[in-house]
């Protein structure tokens, strides 16, 4: 399980090692990709909280840290509940 659950959290880092991609290199990210972040890294919304002015660095790790911390919760959340769903199915047959 737990293999299978590191999974799920190497998954969760994808978007968001994507969007630091962008960011750093500052290279427009697509349109379509920003709304797919949104999809798969539904915690990026915290990333609103920064606004459109420079923060200072300790927020902004802060609020990145956080935003990422949330999504791997909720990455391993689905992640468990789908193992345990499939493995009581197999385990009913």
């Amino acid at each position: 399980m737990l293999r299978y659950l590191t999974k799920w959290i190497l998954a969760s880092l994808g978007f968001p090692l994507l969007v630091l991609f962008f960011g750093v290199t500052g290279i427009q990210m697509p349109t379509f990709l920003v709304n797919v972040t949104l999809l798969f890294w539904p915690s990026s919304i915290f990333l609103m909280a920064l606004g459109e002015k420079e923060s200072p660095l300790s927020q902004v790790l802060y609020i990145w840290s956080t935003s990422v911390v949330t999504n791997i919760a909720v990455y391993s959340v689905i992640g468990l509940a789908v193992y345990w769903f499939f493995f009581r199915v197999s385990e009913s047959k």
